[in-house]
């Protein structure tokens, strides 16, 4: 696509964090092996431009806020370089991406709703666990389930789950439940180190 447009300059949102994680410092190993950050050849027929490289999310925000940009894009979500894929446990398929992308926006939502996105991520992971559930008079097993996991982090080397959720999971396990037809959602309580953010 960049030779058919005959780009002359490709642009990446790359942050400090990226280049640490992706093991091409002096003291930092492989972490995230999906950054493209140390994947891009080393001739290119175009002019590389990183902005944000040495800047960590936080202070991008800063930048941002100094900048004027409107609060609604400060502080949006952070999305995964590879997609909502790689919240998907096994096969990946459409409807599996849409049950993630649509648990996702209820977890945003309603840490939206209480004033609990600022420095915040949160997000639906698909899983293969079967569970049986009752709907009505019937049982039923149903194939998947829903784990969410809201941090909270400034500049996405390290984490701590959310406790200042606790109160809200009941209300987002109703909604995912009911609008992603899951039989089972549980919370994640894993910190960064020694697990990473995302799931891969």
């Amino acid at each position: 696509m960049a030779k058919e447009k005959k780009a002359q300059i490709f642009a990446q949102g790359t942050i400090w964090s990226d280049v640490i994680e992706s093991g091409i410092t002096k003291y930092s190993s492989t972490i995230k092996p999906h950054h493209n950050v140390g994947g891009l050849p080393t001739r290119m027929n175009f002019e590389l431009i990183e902005p944000f490289r040495e800047l960590f999310k936080d202070q991008v925000r800063t930048l941002a806020t100094y900048l004027k940009l409107p609060v609604s894009f400060v502080q949006r979500p952070v999305f995964p370089g590879p997609g909502f894929a790689i919240r998907v446990d096994g096969e990946v398929t459409r409807e599996k991406i849409e049950i993630v992308r649509k648990s996702t926006e209820i977890i945003q939502e309603v840490m939206i709703q209480h004033r609990l996105n600022k420095n915040f991520m949160g997000f639906g992971i698909y899983i293969n666990a079967k569970s049986s559930g009752v709907k009505g008079d019937m049982r039923f097993t149903n194939d998947y389930a829903i784990v969410v996991r809201v941090i909270e982090t400034s500049n996405l080397l390290t984490a701590n789950f959310s406790k200042k959720i606790f109160p809200y999971l009941e209300e987002i396990s109703n909604r995912i439940i009911k609008e992603t037809g899951t039989g089972k959602v549980v919370y994640d309580i894993t910190n960064k180190p020694p697990s990473t953010i995302d799931w891969q």
